[in-house]
């Protein structure tokens, strides 16, 4: 990968960064033994069901379009810190503090994905009165696209939390980061295919952890692999 296509410039605030162990809240509230466990576990999971819960609220508020980057961002920004030991004590606060903080910039960087979806449901479409050889190629281009804008979708939350650059090469990275990673970019798709089945069979979960989840999931393992790239680039 040239350096050209990778954002390189850092956040100073960045959430991901990394604390001393010592200094990391203590899990379970300081209560020892199999209690405190207990309560870390319910406390990680219910911070899972409020930030699915904020950001199916961030999506509709800026009516899906305006909406979904930025709610991937702010919640991909709380889960970050969930994950680090740090979860938020308000939630609510910090949730739309970082939507409407990076509202401007999330929202150009999410447009590509909603025209590629508006171009994929008008493929489903034509392809209901199309049939042969036409049809078949036109629906294998269709699902190529479809993975390639899912993968490019999981790192979202991550890079606009990680870097500052403008739009261009930070979508010059987007695009290409399923081909730079495509180990990666297998994990993401296999995560998210794994979390539609348990989904599919236990819809209940899809209001209270059908987003939380996999960006938590996917963030994992763009993290993982933006700080190979970063590391590489030293």
């Amino acid at each position: 990968m040239t350096d050209s296509a990778r954002p390189r410039t850092a956040d100073p605030d960045d959430t991901r960064s990394r604390r001393p162990l010592d200094e990391r809240r203590p899990s379970g509230d300081e209560v020892p033994g199999w209690a405190g466990r207990v309560m870390t576990v319910l406390r990680f999971v219910t911070q899972l069901v409020a930030i699915n819960l904020l950001m199916l609220a961030g999506t509709v508020a800026g009516l899906v379009v305006a909406g979904f980057a930025p709610a991937l961002h702010a919640g991909g920004l709380l889960l970050a810190r969930l994950v680090d030991g740090d979860p938020s004590d308000h939630l609510w606060r910090d949730f739309w503090g970082a939507w409407t903080g990076a509202w401007r910039r999330t929202v150009l960087l999410g447009l590509p994905v909603v025209a590629a979806a508006l171009v994929l449901l008008l493929d489903a479409q034509v392809l209901r009165v199309m049939d042969g050889p036409a049809a078949a190629a036109l629906r294998t281009g269709g699902v190529v696209v479809a993975l390639w804008v899912l993968v490019v979708t999981a790192y979202l939350p991550a890079v606009t939390r990680r870097y500052d650059e403008p739009w261009a090469p930070t979508w010059r990275f987007l695009v290409l980061s399923p081909a730079i990673g495509p180990l990666v970019a297998v994990a993401m798709l296999v995560t998210c295919a794994v979390v539609a089945v348990v989904l599919i069979y236990l819809p209940v979960l899809g209001p209270l952890l059908g987003l939380s989840v996999p960006v938590l999931a996917t963030g994992l393992l763009a993290d993982g692999r933006l700080d190979r790239l970063d590391t590489a680039a030293r």
